[in-house]
């Protein structure tokens, strides 16, 4: 049979589709019992699975008496570049400076016809 015949017949038949229902909660009921039986005997796989299933258990998730650390940086809002660079002068004029001098001396090297790459 094919799955839309069965399918179709769980929608035209509601008697079959109680009867499914009740088979899937047996079902269910000795999958559990199974696993418990595994998990009590040692099987590892199946404490764990039953750890995230029934705990909430995550890999790589913090123990949950351990305390989680959050941090929050707030970021200044969008400024213009001519106050960026203000603000970058007030802070930092040895960057200015710096930088300044590297453009001096680009311009000197283009003038002169040398090409020299910064890395």
């Amino acid at each position: 049979m094919s799955r839309e015949v069965f399918y179709r017949w769980l929608k035209e038949n509601p008697e079959l589709a109680e009867a499914r229902e009740a088979s899937l909660g047996i079902e269910e009921k000795d999958l559990v019992d199974m696993l418990w039986k595994n998990a009590e005997s040692g099987n590892v796989a199946a404490q764990i699975f039953l750890l995230k299933a029934r705990h909430h258990y995550r890999d790589n998730s913090p123990v949950a008496d351990q305390t989680a650390v959050q941090v929050n940086i707030t970021l200044p809002g969008a400024v213009r570049l001519a106050e960026y660079k203000a603000q970058i002068a007030t802070a930092h004029p040895e960057l200015v400076k710096q930088i300044a001098h590297d453009e001096h001396e680009e311009q000197e090297e283009q003038a002169d016809g040398i090409r020299v790459d910064r890395a």
